[in-house]
């Protein structure tokens, strides 16, 4: 029953994305060559990979001081293998809704909301979980002198598993952020996010003879992340931002601390070639001694880090098509053992003006 009621919100909604005001409405063709498609760990097997994108927005409200914006994307992917049964490995849609709004009660604040449903859904594909996703988000914006301003949000999600592959969590999260500006060119800001995440799941504890035992209770995960970032922008835009994270759990082997790092570089390069470059990592530190506890639950938590490349090269074709190419490695996993994932993906794509 649960499940047909949000299945009738998710109509409902996106009966209204089409009832919309007329907007902008793109479409994102891409084919991609994946050596890794199911983000198996340790033997990888590649396979061809399509996806199309239809993304369109709408203004609801458009006045001085109040805007409401309807954003609605649909995407279906399609993994291809030799070896799979019909020679297709299997399917993901995602469809998703999201509305935006401020209004703008004085000269120096803001108030901005937020509200998305996503249903994503996959057949016979490993690694990609099935889930309904519903987020709703509110903030404030004040300004000060010289280009400064404080940020306050906040955000509650809720995500609904459709298989075993994932489980059932609600998400809260509370942030604040002071922000700097000058001339529109250099810009820098500095935050704090706590975030509690309940999970669907046993939480675990070890005893003291060995071995682990259940709390009888739910996982809960509380984190607190510092960050700061700097953008520039000019011929070249650069955007380069740090986190750092503790990550306190009531369930062994889920504590630990992180360091993220991430850097955007844009610019234009030859013939009306723009380039791209994203380079983010992150290495986590687990903070709990597993021991000799060495049930199912509480294996593969160690230490691991996460490393992302991507290369991309965008040029217009005319007014209404763009064409690009990207290339993009990733490695995720474990930094003492081969329990890793590594995939390396090159794609061409056209984008559409409909």
């Amino acid at each position: 029953m649960r499940w047909r009621s949000l299945g009738l919100v998710h109509v409902i909604l996106w009966a209204a994305a089409q009832a919309a005001p007329a907007g902008t409405m793109r479409a994102n063709a891409a084919i991609e060559y994946d050596d890794n498609p199911t983000g198996a760990v340790g033997s990888r097997r590649p396979g061809w990979v399509s996806r199309l994108s239809v993304y369109g927005h709408g203004l609801l409200v458009d006045r001085p001081r109040v805007a409401m914006e309807l954003h609605h994307h649909c995407g279906i992917k399609r993994v291809w293998r030799r070896d799979a049964p019909g020679g297709q490995l299997g399917d993901l849609t995602v469809n998703q809704l999201e509305v935006e709004g401020m209004w703008q009660p004085a000269n120096r604040y803001l108030l901005d909301w937020q509200g998305a449903v996503k249903l994503r859904n996959g057949y016979r594909l490993a690694g990609d979980g099935n889930y309904l996703r519903g987020a709703w988000g509110l903030g404030v914006r004040a300004h000060g002198p010289r280009g400064l301003s404080v940020r306050m949000d906040g955000r509650q999600l809720a995500e609904d598993a459709r298989d075993t592959v994932l489980v059932d969590f609600g998400q809260r999260e509370v942030g604040g952020q002071i922000e700097w500006q000058r001339d529109g060119r250099l810009g820098a800001a500095a935050g704090v996010r706590w975030c509690r995440l309940r999970y669907d799941r046993t939480a675990w504890r070890a005893r003291p003879e060995g071995g682990v035992v259940s709390r009888g209770k739910d996982q809960i995960d509380e984190s607190v992340e510092w960050l700061a970032e700097v953008r520039r922008s000019g011929i070249v835009l650069a955007h380069v931002g740090y986190a750092f994270v503790t990550n306190g759990s009531n369930s062994l082997g889920y504590a630990y601390r992180a360091h993220r790092g991430r850097l955007v570089l844009a610019c234009p390069v030859r013939w009306g070639i723009d380039a791209h470059a994203l380079l983010a990592a992150q290495v986590r530190r687990y903070a709990d001694d597993l021991g000799n506890a060495s049930a199912q639950s509480a294996r593969g938590h160690e230490q691991y880090e996460h490393a992302l490349v991507s290369l991309r090269l965008d040029r217009p074709l005319s007014a209404r098509h763009n064409v690009s190419c990207e290339y993009r490695w990733s490695r995720t996993g474990s930094m003492d053992s081969a329990e890793f994932c590594r995939k390396k993906t090159l794609s061409v794509a056209i984008d559409m003006v409909l």
